[in-house]
């Protein structure tokens, strides 16, 4: 073992390509005192060694207890009717939109999806819907409202989960229903129209 002009031991430095960089939190304070070369490290960097991997096992259970508060917070936090809105949610929606939609606001928040991109998966069923009425598929029309108004209230929950509420995405979510709403009565009475040209006596 090489040693120091005094003749006593001298710890060596490893390489970071060494296979037990990630065994020895030493690394840190630039030395890798292995357990077997213990006995060639100056006390000094056996001391390093112990604080250095007493504060990152410190530090993994700090982390690991705030991210396990995290998962139950969010996991109570999402159950119905914890995200409805009774001050304005229908009779239809909050007894059943709600139930359903929040298992789509947990699932989909944890893949990343924003309160915008929720609203925009909402007017594209909005679209189809519309679309399927215009060329009389009306059992799909059917299907797709049904999923737009179950993303209707996916968008507004992702945002209440991350803690993204906004005027914006309010008011965004509004007027995408809004439109949503009237292409599809006019593409409703486009279909209507098709088949019978005197759609005058359908409106009264």
């Amino acid at each position: 073992m090489p040693r120091s002009g005094n003749g006593s031991p001298v710890c060596r430095v490893h390489s970071t390509t060494s296979k037990n960089r990630w065994f020895s939190p030493a690394i840190i304070l630039g030395t890798s005192c292995l357990p077997g070369n213990r006995q060639g490290c100056a006390p000094a960097d056996r001391c390093a060694k112990t604080i250095s991997t007493g504060i990152l096992i410190f530090s993994y259970k700090i982390m690991k207890k705030k991210s396990s508060n995290l998962h139950h917070s969010i996991s109570l936090e999402w159950k119905y009717p914890n995200l409805a809105k009774p001050e304005c949610d229908g009779g239809y929606c909050y007894l059943f939109q709600r139930r359903i939609s929040c298992y789509f606001s947990i699932y989909f928040m944890k893949l990343g999806l924003s309160p915008s991109q929720a609203t925009l998966v909402d007017f594209i069923f909005g679209c189809l819907a519309a679309l399927a009425l215009v060329f009389q598929y009306y059992l799909l029309a059917v299907i797709f409202i049904w999923f737009f108004g179950i993303w209707s209230c996916v968008d507004g929950e992702i945002a209440r989960l991350s803690d993204k509420c906004s005027l914006f995405g309010d008011f965004f979510d509004t007027m995408t229903d809004r439109v949503i709403e009237v292409s599809v009565i006019i593409a409703f009475y486009w279909s209507i129209y098709s088949v019978d040209s005197q759609v005058d006596k359908y409106l009264f």
